[in-house]
């Protein structure tokens, strides 16, 4: 997973994306826009686990405000 630091970390990340499935749709699990959507809808549901996991975190919940917070909400 990478650092992003700013804005444009996450514009050069979804650009590469967007890149990679112009040139090979079929190795995208999620290659439609849709399915992409629901995909990253379902992940942003579960992504506490992943970083409580990694002990990471506290409770994502308690970051209310900002939807990207879960990842620092313990610091």
């Amino acid at each position: 997973m990478e650092e992003f630091k700013s804005r444009f970390d996450v514009a050069a990340l979804a650009e590469s994306m967007a890149d990679t499935i112009r040139a090979d749709a079929e190795a995208w699990e999620n290659n439609t826009l849709g399915s992409f959507l629901s995909g990253l809808s379902g992940w942003l549901e579960d992504m506490h686990g992943y970083y409580e996991a990694r002990g990471e975190v506290g409770r994502c919940e308690d970051a209310p405000g900002n939807v990207v917070r879960c990842r620092w909400c313990a610091s």
